[in-house]
């Protein structure tokens, strides 16, 4: 089997780490964006995507329950915990 396309693609890949700053926040701020808008919808919360993502920016949307404005700021805290966890030197992984 021919692996030679497989090793041009993990070069390209290896070629474009580390993220810049830009790019690892553009990333960052998309998944907590979609993170927690999933999370909150299999709960029941009827915010839409745009919604959540402009109440994690600290807008609130008028006519919606202040249940489900909660639910994403608490949604919000717990991803940024996960993301403090995520940059002690210890627990990274090496590659």
């Amino acid at each position: 089997m021919d692996f030679t396309k497989i090793d041009e693609l993990s070069s390209k890949l290896k070629s474009m780490r580390p993220l810049n700053s830009t790019e690892l926040k553009r990333l960052r701020d998309e998944f907590m964006v979609e993170n927690t808008y999933n999370a909150n919808a299999i709960e029941g919360n009827t915010l839409t995507l745009r919604e959540t993502a402009l109440v994690l920016q600290g807008v609130t949307i008028a006519e919606k329950p202040v249940k489900e404005h909660l639910e994403v700021i608490v949604t919000k805290m717990l991803l940024n915990m996960l993301f403090l966890q995520t940059q002690i030197p210890s627990l990274q992984s090496v590659s």
